[in-house]
């Protein structure tokens, strides 16, 4: 089995994992969680850089001379929000112990 097939195979079965915060963690559990963590961070990243993006682009659309005309082809959307985005996971599971 590659790393690829291991991390897919325990994403895809997280019912076999032991969630639980009294014992170290163990290193399925860690994948699982660094998996999400890194979800929720690329998230908030891509996010962040995309809202970023549209309001710039509705600043320049208020700019044109032919602003409304610019204002429909930039469209009314000034946010893109993933479920990602929130980061429940690391903020439920990142504080673990974690024993390696």
């Amino acid at each position: 089995m590659t790393i690829n097939e291991r991390i897919k195979s325990i994403i895809a079965n997280p019912e076999d994992i032991d969630m639980s915060y009294e014992q170290a963690a163990s290193a399925e559990k860690m994948i699982y969680i660094a998996y999400w963590i890194g979800r929720e961070a690329a998230a908030r990243e891509v996010s962040d850089a995309y809202n970023r993006h549209l309001s710039a682009q509705h600043e320049r659309a208020a700019q044109c001379r032919y602003n409304r005309m610019a204002a429909a082809v930039v469209g009314p959307e000034s946010y893109i929000y993933s479920a990602d985005y929130s980061q429940e996971m690391t903020a439920t599971f990142g504080g673990d112990p974690a024993d390696i």
